[in-house]
């Protein structure tokens, strides 16, 4: 049962990430809390191939934990570990709004 929450709980956690990615896609100007700051505003056009790509990832991401939510240990095990490496890129963010908000977290 716990297991189960857990992964409703990632899935549901991810969806919101990958509904962020999506409007860093279609153009929303939240370019400074991404990317490290690097891009205030809207990304650049070239640059929205990351969010792509980010999205892509997460939903993979979402859809193994949701088809292994406790038969596949290892492979949740694995998922559940990339988004957290992530995490250390995050300790030293460029944007002074990016640094508020990871403070929070």
């Amino acid at each position: 049962m716990v297991t189960l929450l857990a992964a409703i709980a990632f899935i549901l956690l991810t969806a919101i990430v990958i509904v962020f990615q999506l409007a860093l896609i279609a153009g929303a100007p939240w370019g400074e809390l991404t990317l490290g700051g690097r891009f205030p505003g809207r990304l650049p056009a070239k640059m929205r191939l990351v969010p792509v790509l980010s999205a892509l990832l997460l939903a993979g991401f979402a859809a193994v934990i949701a088809a292994t939510s406790g038969a596949d240990r290892i492979t949740c095990d694995v998922v559940l570990g990339n988004p957290g490496m992530g995490r250390g890129c995050l300790l030293q963010p460029r944007s002074r709004r990016q640094r508020c908000h990871s403070k929070q977290g």
